[in-house]
């Protein structure tokens, strides 16, 4: 009889266990397209910020360079030329910029590498202005050109190109089809920038894509790391943390974050944002971490976690920023770029389910009381930031007969 029973009670019970239910389940198959809506007006609100960033997001992706091209000659044949321009300086400087990050990878700091695209440099402004121009004067003058071309494309075009029709069906499509998802190539290059082992939830994937591709090129480095997995694994770095980190994105993707750590990296501050992670709340502090090659930096380091509709805890997204001369420590923080930062932080979802509801838009009485919150919460971080370094500068001016008792050497 008891035999009996426990097969009983074994044939009840459920063979899978959903480890985080949620109210949005949703698979893209049936993916809901006024759902991918306002999930498209949260990744404008993103591009907003940066349209220069939102450009290269663009150019980076061959369907939507496409797509760009089309609408720019639909409106202005001469503006064709500046998005050519756009692009092709666009190419250029990316190659520029992993020929001297191999170099300095290989130690080898001797090499001038502009000057082995000086030619080449020379040759794109000629075809560019029509005249002739001295090959070492020539990588500085592309990158003007490009800068020009580049303002012109996003002042009269990128903001009305992410609003048009057939860029938000183009967006709502790529979310809502299961089978576009698996083969479309928009969908696929999307898919690569995550790590590659990781199996992204169901629920998750729409916004995860969407998210990827408003980031990929924005100017603040940012990670987002699945809380449920070992160590808060990162699952995606944009380009701007690896250009901050000089890690490669297939160093990064798959690993706990403390490979940022080292010697002088503040342990408390570390206790610190292990129980944010254990209440589920934001953090904001200042953080001694290394670069790849070994050197120390300051981060101001913003961190948010978002929960499913269950409360539990889902990812996490971390906003790295460099302290420096225009970021530091004194009262005459610039406000503008402390409040940017803090513009895409607000945007970021906190719910699961605030992905697939209409962001905070800039300007409203709400986006701007959020800002403000987060605006005090990083200038509080770095004012306790100073006051610790502060201690301990001023530990080490005291005489070295009141920092170590005599007592302690003599032994008496």
């Amino acid at each position: 009889g008891k035999c009996e029973l426990v097969e009983e009670i074994r044939r009840l019970m459920p063979t899978l266990c959903d480890k985080h239910p949620t109210a949005h389940t949703t698979t893209l198959s049936a993916f809901d397209k006024e759902a991918a809506a306002r999930m498209l007006n949260r990744c404008r609100a993103i591009f907003k910020l940066d349209y220069d960033a939102g450009l290269s997001a663009l150019f980076s992706l061959q369907e939507t360079r496409a797509m760009l091209e089309a609408f720019v000659l639909d409106r202005s044949e001469p503006e064709r030329f500046d998005l050519e321009i756009s692009r092709v300086t666009e190419n250029f400087q990316h190659r520029l910029y992993v020929a001297k990050e191999e170099r300095l990878r290989a130690k080898d700091f001797k090499a001038d590498v502009e000057s082995a695209f000086a030619d080449e440099a020379a040759k794109l402004c000629e075809l560019i202005t029509d005249e002739p121009i001295e090959p070492k004067l020539a990588v500085s003058k592309l990158k003007e050109l490009g800068i020009a071309s580049r303002k012109i494309i996003c002042e009269k075009y990128i903001g009305d190109f992410l609003h048009s029709k057939s860029f938000e069906e183009f967006f709502i499509s790529r979310c809502g089809d299961i089978t576009a998802a698996a083969s479309n190539s928009w969908c696929t290059a999307l898919r690569d920038r995550l790590w590659q082992d990781y199996d992204v939830p169901a629920d998750c994937l729409p916004w995860l894509l969407s998210l990827a591709f408003a980031l990929e090129f924005f100017p603040r480095p940012l990670v987002i790391g699945d809380c449920n997995r070992f160590g808060n694994s990162i699952i995606y770095a944009n380009r701007a943390f690896c250009q901050l980190t000089e890690y490669d994105r297939e160093e990064v993707l798959g690993r706990k974050p403390d490979f940022l750590h080292g010697p002088k990296t503040e342990t408390d501050v570390l206790k610190e944002i292990e129980a944010m992670f254990q209440n589920g709340g934001d953090c904001h502090a200042v953080l001694t971490n290394y670069r790849r090659a070994g050197g120390p930096w300051q981060n101001v380091l913003s961190i948010a976690t978002m929960k499913d509709s269950s409360g539990a805890l889902r990812f996490s997204f971390g906003m790295l920023g460099q302290l420096s001369k225009d970021l530091g420590y004194e009262p005459e923080i610039r406000e503008e770029r402390l409040r940017r930062n803090c513009r895409l932080l607000s945007l970021l979802p906190l719910r699961l389910e605030d992905m697939y509801s209409e962001p905070l838009w800039e300007g409203t009485a709400a986006a701007e009381e959020a800002i403000d919150a987060l605006v005090e919460k990083v200038k509080k971080a770095l004012i306790i930031s100073k006051a610790r370094r502060s201690d301990f500068v001023n530990r080490f001016k005291q005489p070295l007969t009141r920092r170590i008792p005599l007592s302690s050497i003599t032994g008496s």
